[in-house]
């Protein structure tokens, strides 16, 4: 069935002009490669996995593009076609000399780049500052001293029996993995987080009803950040120019808005 859609997609990139999303992860030893591909088809634009693929060696620009061209030139996809890439802006992609876009472009320089909307968001939230930013680094402090520590962990979920969640997620720093789904899931699991740290004796502040109620603040403009993104992404008016436009008014409000804790 895999097999099937591929080459259905490939069948329609080899006569029509697409864009792709291109990224790896970042978990250790497992180096992954994947690309996203969007494009026009019957007058509705798809968006659809193109490739996944394991990266051996390093992870730099020359490696990325070795691997990508090498698929295009094996499934015959002509490269003219190729009008614009989308990625989070680390120096493997972006690097004037070796990145990947540019090793792209000194092939077709006529591609277009443009730095992920997914990763600006991240950003953003990540440089909120202020208040804000002491209450959220206060549940990320709450949130590791159960992730980091497997016996922590597993007696917290005996205190989340009756929850719909049975643990928190793990703070890090990876790309694509969203600040607010953290913080969803640890407002959803407050009651049971506060009784777990009052009995472990390691309770300062955290049990204030200010630290929850702003918690919660936080999460509240970040869920309203996503769905405005979300919104313009469904809306049939999809350029770019719009969803910029929230990003840029969404980070203005984070940055000028204070909650006391």
């Amino acid at each position: 069935m895999s097999n099937f859609v591929e080459e259905k997609i490939v069948e329609i990139l080899q006569k029509t002009n697409f864009s792709i999303q291109v990224d790896d992860n970042t978990i250790r030893n497992q180096a992954i490669l994947l690309v996203y591909v969007r494009f026009v088809h019957e007058d509705d634009i798809k968006e659809e996995m193109l490739l996944i693929k394991s990266l051996s060696e390093t992870t730099n620009g020359e490696d990325i593009s070795n691997d990508i061209m090498q698929y295009f030139n094996d499934k015959n996809i002509p490269l003219t076609s190729l009008i614009d890439i989308a990625s989070d802006g680390v120096a493997a992609t972006t690097g004037k000399v070796k990145g990947f876009v540019s090793r792209m472009k000194s092939v077709a320089p006529y591609i277009f780049y443009i730095h992920c909307i997914i990763h600006r968001q991240h950003l953003v939230a990540k440089n909120i500052g202020g208040h804000m930013e002491e209450a959220l680094n206060t549940a990320i402090h709450a949130n590791n001293f159960v992730k980091s520590n497997s016996v922590n962990n597993r007696f917290f979920m005996q205190f989340c029996e009756d929850e719909d969640f049975k643990t928190l997620l793990l703070r890090t720093e990876v790309r694509w993995l969203s600040k607010g789904l953290r913080l969803e899931r640890l407002v959803n699991l407050w009651e049971p987080l506060i009784n777990f740290l009052m009995f472990k004796s390691q309770v300062t502040h955290y049990n204030s009803k200010k630290q929850a109620d702003t918690a919660k603040k936080i999460l509240e403009r970040l869920s309203e950040f996503k769905s405005k993104i979300f919104y313009n992404k469904q809306d049939e008016d999809k350029y770019p120019s719009n969803v910029n436009n929230v990003h840029n008014s969404s980070s203005l409000k984070y940055r000028t808005e204070k909650y006391s804790i």
